[in-house]
């Protein structure tokens, strides 16, 4: 049976997701395909772009779990197993297991985190605000530059040490201890947002939690009467409270929050109270928005830019194998 046939036979029988790959995969004639959670393709597809030698298409899942299903998927067909089909996932807070070499996960617990580290942030605030690049009569561009960024490393130290924080960490492990097979949008129902603000001549954060109804619903309706069994995980629990673990979305939502002040906010006035240095710095858009604008000064790990030389390599191979076998057909009509 040829690839196409196949392709279309499995559309009858398998899953939805499945499916949709299939069925696109069908079409495309490139050697690779990338499979990416969400919007992290915004992240992703500006590293490929940089390495990947050949056309290649994207594919959104919509989301880690279904990532993880289509792999496991096409590992265990036979007449896909073999296919170019390449997958990047968060690590998030679960180690998987019988993921093979086409799966890259990342260092920490979600791309978010490449946005948020300290040299990233230098980075885009240097470039985006014009530090550096001009010097300003009243004040040493490496001096406010120096100076944001430690307001950032406080700042951002302070969120990991939030009492809000922790009890978002407990919200997602009594969640996730009710069992519940409901599919919420945990960015939406268990939110964290920062205000900074003046306060004797300093800038002060403030964290907030805001807990969406549906979450309250399931925990209302699953917790209660469970009082042994969740005692029981109190080891968990207590872990889940002294190392809170910062959801991606909502970092990266904590390092919008600090861009925007810098552009037109408290930290924005700051500076220019402190240095008579106004930041040009603008940037009003949404946490997806930051993934874009963000991206070319995110930190690319090696082990990621060894992962897509890896699937560049074996594109090349499959483009040769490919011509050769072409050119001996020709040859034997001939």
């Amino acid at each position: 049976m040829d690839r196409v046939n196949y392709f279309s036979d499995l559309l009858e029988s398998e899953a939805p997701l499945f499916k949709k790959y299939v069925s696109r995969r069908k079409k495309w004639k490139t050697d690779a395909v990338f499979v990416f959670e969400g919007d992290d393709e915004k992240y992703y597809s500006s590293v490929i772009g940089t390495i990947f030698s050949t056309e290649y298409h994207g594919f959104v899942s919509g989301s880690r779990g279904n990532s993880i299903a289509l792999h496991k998927a096409l590992a265990s067909n036979d007449q896909l197993s073999d296919d170019a089909t390449y997958f990047f996932i968060d690590r998030d807070f679960v180690l998987e297991d019988n993921l093979s070499d086409k799966v890259y996960v990342t260092s920490g617990h979600s791309i978010e985190t490449y946005y948020c580290d300290e040299l990233a942030v230098k980075r885009m605030i240097r470039s985006e605000a014009g530090l550096g690049k001009a010097k300003n009569e009243h004040a040493d561009e490496d001096e406010v530059l120096a100076d944001i960024m430690s307001l950032y490393g406080r700042f951002h130290a302070e969120l990991m040490k939030s009492r809000e924080l922790k009890k978002a960490n407990i919200l997602l492990f009594l969640f996730s201890a009710t069992g519940s097979e409901l599919k919420l949008n945990l960015n939406q129902n268990i939110s964290l947002s920062s205000q900074f603000y003046a306060h004797a001549g300093f800038v002060r954060m403030t964290v907030s939690l805001t807990v969406g109804k549906h979450l309250s619903a399931i925990l209302n309706q699953h917790v209660r009467g469970r009082g042994k069994e969740l005692f029981s995980m109190r080891s968990h629990l207590k872990d889940f409270r002294e190392n809170p673990i910062c959801r991606g979305k909502q970092e990266l939502e904590f390092l919008r929050e600090f861009l925007v002040s810098c552009g037109g906010g408290v930290l924005h006035r700051y500076v220019k109270d402190k240095f008579g240095y106004s930041v040009s710095l603008r940037f009003n858009g949404g946490s997806s928005d930051l993934l874009s604008f963000g991206a070319q000064y995110a930190i690319k790990p090696q082990k990621l830019i060894d992962f897509i030389n890896h699937a560049n390599l074996r594109a090349e191979l499959a483009r040769k194998n490919r011509a050769a076998e072409a050119s001996a057909g020709c040859q034997q009509q001939s």
